[in-house]
């Protein structure tokens, strides 16, 4: 990527997954997050990767272990996918994944929700799934455009008040933001 905080992570996991023999295919493709401030990448990509490693690295009786990570954008669109080798179910408390890590002494499930609140940040949506020796999670953020109301735009659209227009746009489910 074209990002240093995320190509820092990046590092970091191509380490552990070389030293643990796990297989790491990571295709990101520039200006993907561009939109997405350094502490957000940290916590949803350090979160993402850290339960694919752990998930990746229990998989000694399977031949396969591996993690692809694959971030791309169309228009104002960022997907992210992330599928890794994983033989344990992870554990789905209240419709919620949350953590197999075996130092049960800690407290689990907050990586999830931290890559939760970060989706909902960015309006986007996310979706786990489990299958035969596979977890996926899929993540879509949206970038959303800010449109500013003033008395300009009221003449440019003929309307006769901000307040009209205001009205249209509310209609097409557009965010607004006064100045």
């Amino acid at each position: 990527s074209n990002n240093n905080v995320l190509n820092g992570l990046i590092s970091e996991y191509s380490s552990k997954c070389y030293t643990e023999n796990i297989e790491f295919v990571v295709d990101i493709r520039p200006g993907t997050i561009d939109d997405i401030v350094a502490t957000d990448i940290v916590a949803l990509f350090g979160n993402i990767l850290s339960n694919a490693y752990e998930a990746a690295k229990q998989c000694e009786e399977i031949n396969e272990k591996y993690i692809e990570l694959v971030v791309k954008r169309k228009h104002e669109t960022t997907f992210i996918k992330c599928v890794n080798s994983c033989v344990v179910q992870p554990k789905i408390i209240g419709g919620k994944y949350i953590s197999i890590k075996k130092d049960t002494g800690r407290k689990h499930g907050y990586g999830m929700k931290s890559i939760d609140k970060i989706v909902n940040k960015y309006h986007g949506s996310h979706i786990e799934q489990f299958d035969e020796n596979e977890f996926t999670i899929s993540i879509m953020l949206i970038k959303q455009k800010i449109i500013t109301i003033d008395m300009q735009l009221a003449v440019l659209y003929r309307c006769k008040t901000v307040a009209a227009i205001i009205i249209m746009l509310k209609t097409a489910s557009i965010p607004i933001r006064h100045r």
